[in-house]
């Protein structure tokens, strides 16, 4: 009879968790669908330059097949005379062989593969994987939150902030045939996988990752991290975790390019001063960077996640898109912001703030900034007290009951 109630009530656990996770999925896509709703995608041929990369890879990776999508001449991109793209872009590549986009293959073949399928123009497939990946990624942002929190109110915030950062889902809904939609998911399931204990699933996730975006290597110092902060066993997650890498540059070794001058050296633009460097951070976390960092030591898994955030940064200094290389950090800020467990009613509202004000301030961007950083502040004081005062008082509480036994 035992064993009869306990397996009801797993099955009741099961299905409220299971009910919850379609709620959050139901609400992801209609915050997704909002921002689709609300931005004008570009006509491909009007505008550069990236998707002109990754529409042409579609058709032309393997061979050759629709060749007037692969030359440059057709387009006036201005990239071969611009001073600093022009150390590493050659005519003589075209658009189907030039690095880094020929290494990224995972967005252009799905697309040709749902254009081929469906029939849908390679535009619309393109559109269709940036509004379901942007979906997904939101999805597995919150799930995390909601897994670590229980709380279905900060999964909520996590969400809809989630979807207010501009360089993640109205960049991507304008400029839709790029690769950072599914990128963006890659890097949110790994996170979810790492923190529910699953860290060699993350790495078989980052082994497709890598061929959509090179931003997924970023995961695999996390892996070795949370394996070591968990004293779990290193060496698969380390021969697992080494195989990607190798993988990974074997394949670039073997795609041909015309002319390779690709590299970390002729794409390094020089390093921000410190000011401009604050300046991108508060543009694109805004007073999440502050929740972030008075949060991030409350659990030592939040370490562990520092090598995208760290490598979030260090991009900036390749490319010239700063804020799309910062926003591959936003799920690291969003799961450390409200990934966390309140202990009390109080220090549940405290929780909620930073997420709030983000919202708030991505609505009214006039509102004052310093005025937000400031309230933000205060609030992450009176959040820690709020936890400490009340992790002491029920150990205190303990202690007694204790005593008195």
């Amino acid at each position: 009879m035992a064993e009869s109630n306990t397996f009801a009530e797993r099955s009741r656990e099961w299905l409220t968790r299971r009910a919850r996770s379609l709620v959050l999925l139901a609400l992801c896509a209609v915050l997704t669908d909002i921002r689709a709703a609300h931005t004008n995608r570009i006509v491909p041929d009007a505008h550069c330059c990236d998707h002109l990369f990754y529409r042409s890879m579609a058709f032309n990776f393997f061979t050759v097949t629709r060749p007037e999508l692969d030359n440059p001449a057709r387009f006036k991109t201005g990239l071969y005379a611009d001073p600093y793209l022009s150390g590493f872009m050659h005519r003589e590549n075209r658009f189907n062989r030039q690095p880094p986009y020929c290494y990224r293959i995972v967005t252009p073949l799905l697309a040709r593969a749902i254009n081929a399928v469906t029939g849908a123009s390679i535009e619309d497939s393109f559109y269709a994987i940036t509004v379901i990946a942007l979906t997904l990624a939101t999805f597995f942002v919150a799930l995390t939150v909601h897994t670590l929190s229980r709380s279905f109110a900060l999964a909520i915030v996590a969400a809809v902030a989630y979807t207010r950062f501009d360089a993640a889902f109205h960049f991507n809904l304008w400029d839709f045939l790029l690769t950072d939609p599914l990128a963006h998911v890659f890097v949110a399931l790994s996170i979810y996988l790492m923190l529910t204990e699953r860290v060699l699933a993350a790495v078989a996730v980052s082994l497709l990752g890598v061929f959509n975006r090179e931003t997924q290597l970023l995961v695999l110092p996390c892996c070795v991290l949370i394996q070591l902060f968990a004293r779990r066993p290193l060496l698969p997650v380390v021969a697992g975790s080494t195989a990607v890498v190798a993988v990974y540059f074997a394949f670039r070794a073997v795609v041909p390019v015309p002319i390779d001058t690709y590299s970390l050296a002729s794409t390094f633009h020089g390093v921000p001063a410190p000011a401009v460097a604050v300046e991108w951070l508060l543009y694109t976390f805004g007073v999440l960077l502050i929740s972030t960092l008075v949060r991030l030591p409350t659990r030592l898994s939040n370490v562990a996640l520092l090598p995208i955030l760290i490598g979030a940064c260090l991009s900036t200094l390749v490319s010239t898109d700063w804020n799309r290389a910062l926003v591959t950090g936003a799920p690291v800020a969003l799961v450390v912001s409200f990934g966390v467990r309140p202990n009390s009613l109080l220090a549940a509202a405290l929780a909620l703030v930073p997420g709030l004000l983000f919202i708030e301030s991505t609505y009214w961007p006039l509102t004052n900034r310093f005025a937000l950083l400031g309230a933000t502040a205060l609030n992450e004081i009176a959040f820690m007290l709020v936890m400490s005062r009340t992790q002491q008082r029920r150990g205190a509480q303990r202690a007694s009951v204790f005593t008195e036994s």
